[in-house]
């Protein structure tokens, strides 16, 4: 592309930006509050050159990952936004425009500048470190916008990733406690504390999928729009990119399929063992009562007839009906 001079501004929401975005910090609710201050965020998209679009976006809570063409003061200009949804644990956005100013009809180049401004919401330290590494890789072709949101989206793969790590590890661990069987030789614990540990491993197992669900597969569908916006506009570079990134998110929801595969097998292992256990323990019972009712019916006439012997009345009566017998036998 023949250009004449390349520009790149890329502007970070941290907390220095709270008294331009009202309550716009570094938590995870920072996207939630800029409709407060819609004039003064519509003032810096309109600095930043921005597009007023991305307000929008903003305000709404679904994920969103768009390629748009318009005009920019006469110019043309892409525009792409992505807004992260409240799945995970920590919400961002950005919005990058790549401006084309049209050079004069007697010059060299097709144009005479390209500028691509960038506004990224919701970051912290760590983010925006990684942000900056990952725009660092890129530094051969760093003012293009696929390379921004290249940036953005490696970062939010990260971080999605990362999320899911834990709760599997998690799950993992629990599964493995569970079809080795040692859960289940332990001292029972008492009911506050078994409750208390049953609801963690189930609150752990809704989260890894809700993870799976919300947190890689909406956004997996989001880069998949994407990528189709940017092959049906011949940006082939981006596409191939985004193609690649589509890859790593379905082995990654596959690994989720595996660990809850796991799961469904291990509590069907759990399940059968218990009954297993009960059934051995009715049996084992059962032969107890049979030994129990065997000499009930030995021994209780003889017990009965000792007992009946052992009154000192029946004796009486019995030595009485003996001098009777006797007397009558004279």
């Amino acid at each position: 592309m023949d250009v004449t001079e390349s520009q790149l501004s890329i502007a970070i929401a941290g907390p220095g930006y709270s008294a331009v975005l009202g309550n716009v910090t570094t938590s995870p609710d920072a996207l939630r509050h800029l409709s407060i201050r819609r004039r003064e965020f519509t003032h810096l998209l309109a600095s930043l050159r921005i597009h007023p679009m991305f307000l929008d976006a903003v305000a709404d809570s679904s994920p969103l990952a768009m390629r748009h063409e318009c005009q920019l003061d006469g110019n043309p200009a892409i525009v792409y936004i992505l807004r992260v949804s409240n799945s995970i644990s920590q919400q961002s956005a950005i919005a990058v425009t790549q401006n084309y100013r049209l050079a004069s009809p007697g010059s060299k180049s097709k144009y005479a500048s390209i500028q691509v401004s960038a506004l990224v919401l919701g970051y912290d330290d760590s983010a925006t470190r990684n942000f900056e590494a990952c725009l660092r890789k890129r530094k051969e072709s760093v003012f293009e916008a696929r390379s921004v949101v290249m940036a953005f989206l490696e970062v939010e793969k990260e971080r999605r990733f990362l999320e899911v790590r834990k709760r599997r590890a998690g799950l993992r661990e629990i599964l493995h406690k569970i079809s080795s069987l040692s859960a289940l030789a332990e001292p029972p614990l008492p009911p506050p504390e078994r409750h208390r540990k049953v609801d963690d491993n189930i609150g752990l197992y809704l989260e890894a999928s809700a993870l799976r669900v919300n947190g890689l597969q909406a956004w997996k569908r989001q880069i998949i729009s994407l990528q189709a916006e940017a092959d049906a506009a011949g940006d082939r570079a981006l596409a191939s990119s985004l193609a690649r990134l589509v890859l790593q998110y379905e082995h990654r929801i596959e690994r989720c399929d595996v660990t809850r595969e796991a799961a469904s097998l291990a509590y069907q292992m759990e399940t059968s063992y218990l009954a297993r256990s009960d059934t051995r323990i009715a049996i084992k019972d059962a032969k107890i009562m049979r030994v129990v009712a065997v000499f009930t019916v030995l021994f209780l006439p003889a017990t009965f007839t000792a007992t009946f012997m052992a009154v000192p009345q029946i004796e009486e009566a019995i030595n009485g009906l003996e001098m009777v017998r006797k007397s009558h036998d004279r």
